[in-house]
């Protein structure tokens, strides 16, 4: 396998997060984006943002944890590397919704609905999210929610504490439990999108699962090149077939569509030429998914005629530099926090300590 750094990890994520916050910048105005028009309804910028994190998290997580199989270590480097720089933005979304509300102060922040948003959305471990705070964003047309992009964490939460089970019974070295694992994954997409009338190219929490499950297996297994290829062109077949009335909404053509997308993404990242490798300085992606949301919210709120391009670029300058406090002051030293855990423990040398996925 290559070295940490000999990928193109980071420039997917930020890739990940620009296609969250595009979408977003259509949503939250109740239009519909470039890519949903494109394709007739069945797919979105967001949807396509959200799997590449879940297929790069399932790699990167399953690399944590085959590097050390320390239980301690392993907790100890995913609430480093989610909870503080959440804390933070949930802080801020709660901070711009009071500017969007007509309340005072202690009247806004010290209530059971604020307590129970801001509880709910940082010690989130396995209740979802909280999405709604009350006199939030009243005007708005998607009213009420200041942060609609961490519903997805308490879904990454879930695997990351898979993984942990796994790995301490010791079934995340054993290559088979993987293949059965994602079989049994894309069964139960499946399965819920024929029994309960789910698109499945709709979000769903066993939507995200499986992409997950797609990248703690290629990582697992580490077959070919080849193998990604054949199964790349076998999802974009099924795609084309899907578009064109061979394949309907609850059709497994759709799911091809999400294991080309994942298959896709891990050939970009790790199978690329060294000179096509773009490893980048920082690492902004999840301060733009945690950030951009309530950021368009209160541009939304300031300005309510905003073209949804215009919401897109005005939020990237003001989220880029936040993105970029929240490495730098926040992200970055718990990154280097743990490394340093990792090595008290005595797990890992000192040289191979940052190199733990993220």
């Amino acid at each position: 396998m290559k070295s940490f750094r000999d990928n193109n990890f980071d420039v997917l994520r930020l890739i990940a997060a620009g296609c969250v916050l595009l979408s977003h910048s259509f949503a939250l105005i109740n239009q519909r984006e470039p890519l949903e028009v494109l394709s007739n309804g069945h797919y979105e910028s967001g949807k396509l943002g959200v799997t590449i994190f879940f297929c790069i998290s399932g790699y990167l997580i399953t690399n944590s944890w085959l590097m050390s199989e320390s239980p301690t270590r392993f907790v100890s480097s995913r609430i480093l590397r989610i909870y503080p720089a959440l804390v933070m933005a949930v802080i801020y979304s709660m901070a711009v919704a009071w500017v969007s509300s007509n309340s005072a102060f202690m009247d806004f922040f010290f209530n059971d609905g604020a307590r129970h948003y801001f509880m709910q959305n940082t010690l989130m471990i396995w209740d979802n999210a909280e999405t709604v705070l009350p006199n939030a964003f009243t005007t708005n047309p998607v009213s009420g929610g200041p942060n609609g992009s961490l519903w997805t964490l308490p879904l990454e939460i879930k695997c990351y504490l898979a993984v942990l089970l796994l790995g301490v019974v010791g079934l995340m070295r054993l290559r088979f439990v993987g293949l059965i694992l994602a079989i049994i994954a894309l069964v139960v997409y499946a399965e819920t999108a024929f029994t309960i009338g789910t698109p499945i190219y709709k979000f769903s929490e066993f939507d995200l699962y499986t992409c997950f499950i797609a990248g703690a297996l290629f990582r697992n297994i580490n077959k070919a090149n080849t193998g990604y290829l054949v199964l790349f062109i076998i999802g974009l077949i099924g795609f084309v077939l899907s578009q064109l009335g061979f394949a309907s909404a609850h059709s497994p053509a759709y799911i091809t569509v999400q294991i080309a997308i994942c298959i896709g993404v891990l050939i970009v990242a790790l199978s690329l030429p060294r000179r096509f490798n773009f490893p980048l300085p920082v690492d902004l992606s999840y301060g733009l998914y945690i950030y951009g949301f309530p950021t368009q919210q209160l541009l939304i709120h300031l300005m309510p005629a905003i073209h949804p391009i215009n919401l897109c670029l005005l939020t990237l300058s003001i989220v880029i530099p936040l993105s970029w406090a929240s490495w730098t002051w926040v992200e970055k030293p718990c990154l280097n926090l743990k490394s340093k855990i990792g090595r008290g423990l005595g797990l890992l040398p000192a040289h191979l300590a940052p190199s733990v996925g993220k």
